[in-house]
């Protein structure tokens, strides 16, 4: 990783981790446009102090700041209202509907296929064009199914966009959606990440590194194997409850390769995927080699 990465990813660990820096984008998310001054009023923070983090906000660009009038006007960019900044410890109960022995036959129901997939849109932290690696093939290999399953083909819309636009789109978000990365390179990842709180998850939501509660482990961006984990869930949409995500996201590029790998493997061998050995969930950690190949499972 470049410096300049490594600079972009401390600054959203510090943000989702310091409550001052939560508090200051919250307000500022609130009320969309905003001054300096206003800003120190609000939330009790020093001047200078303030200064600093919208500096930080500024450099992922978040923000915008009117420097040339006194005080400052801080302006909040779309991304920002679409951030998770509300902290929720407890676990969630999730109802699953479907498993894997469901997956891909869950996608036909009514003899149609509707399927969005949702790319990183680069504004906080740019996607690799590695991320893209087998999607083809999954989408060939579902069509297969479909079409096996009498599904005809004017009844089949598969489309991709970005996740800003599907999270601001009512009617794409309550989609089947197919979605690529981690909540560092897709904000839609990170808003399932806040809005469901899986036990599997990436944490911070905006972040790269994998939590599981069920072992209570972080898989972490610096150590080795940890590194090469990525996360393959079948989750509820908890925008339309008819509707599923499917996740493919890892720590890095190695593991939502593998993760993308691990589903096409399942397309072939309906029986691949199990749920997990011990919450018996549509959610598990893959485990990838350097090149990307899966290799088993984390958990």
């Amino acid at each position: 990783m470049s410096g300049g990465f490594e600079n972009k990813e401390e600054l959203l660990r510090r943000i989702f981790r310091s409550e001052g820096r939560r508090n200051l984008l919250r307000t500022i998310a609130r009320e969309k446009i905003i001054t300096t001054s206003e800003l120190v009023r609000r939330t009790g923070l020093k001047r200078q102090t303030v200064v600093d983090y919208l500096k930080e906000f500024e450099d992922l660009k978040i923000v915008r700041i009117r420097k040339n009038q006194k005080p400052w006007i801080v302006i909040a960019s779309k991304e920002l209202r679409l951030l998770p900044f509300e902290a929720k410890p407890e676990e969630k109960v999730i109802k699953y509907k479907f498993s894997w022995k469901d997956f891909p036959n869950l996608l036909f129901r009514e003899k149609k296929l509707e399927l969005v997939f949702v790319w990183g849109s680069g504004r906080i932290e740019k996607a690799e064009a590695y991320d893209a690696i087998g999607i083809p093939e999954v989408v060939a290999k579902i069509l297969s199914k479909a079409f096996s399953k009498g599904v005809p083909r004017q009844n089949v819309k598969i489309i991709s966009n970005t996740d800003v636009e599907v999270a601001t789109n009512k009617k794409l978000l309550g989609s089947n959606l197919f979605v690529i990365g981690s909540g560092i390179v897709n904000l839609l990842t990170a808003k399932i990440m806040e809005e469901i709180r899986p036990p599997i998850r990436f944490e911070p939501p905006m972040g790269r590194e994998i939590y599981s509660a069920i072992t209570e482990k972080f898989y972490s961006a610096g150590e080795d194997p940890d590194k090469y984990a990525g996360i393959l869930a079948l989750l509820p949409n908890p925008w339309n409850l008819s509707n599923v995500i499917i996740l493919a996201g890892g720590i890095f590029r190695q593991g939502t390769m593998a993760a993308l790998k691990a589903l096409m493997r399942h397309l072939d061998e309906p029986v691949f995927l199990q749920p997990h050995p011990i919450a018996g969930i549509p959610i598990r950690i893959v485990r990838a080699d350097e090149d990307g190949n899966f290799a088993g499972f984390f958990e």
